[in-house]
């Protein structure tokens, strides 16, 4: 799912649009709805995460018209990212 996907779950609010039925979340496979497939696409297009070997740091940016939103969701996105670098690592 990657990183937008990640993103997308956290900023969503309605729980149930969360949840999966039980046999779908052993085999890990998802259906999207068309709107989620756009928000995916738009999110890939803003949301650039680099790695950078040499130095051993991830560079993540965000490219968006308001600076404040981009601000914003670059702040999200990298809480998300920490976060979940950290369950894997754990």
């Amino acid at each position: 799912m990657g990183l937008p996907g990640v993103i997308l779950k956290a900023i969503r609010k309605k729980p149930q649009d969360l949840e999966l039925p039980k046999d779908l979340e052993k085999s890990k496979l998802i259906n999207l709805s068309k709107d989620q497939k756009q928000i995916i696409k738009q999110l890939n297009q803003t949301i650039v995460l680099a790695v950078d070997k040499k130095e051993g740091y991830l560079i993540l940016t965000v490219n968006m018209p308001e600076a404040l939103a981009a601000a914003e969701l670059a702040q999200k996105a990298q809480e998300i990212l920490q976060r979940e670098i950290i369950k894997f690592k754990v």
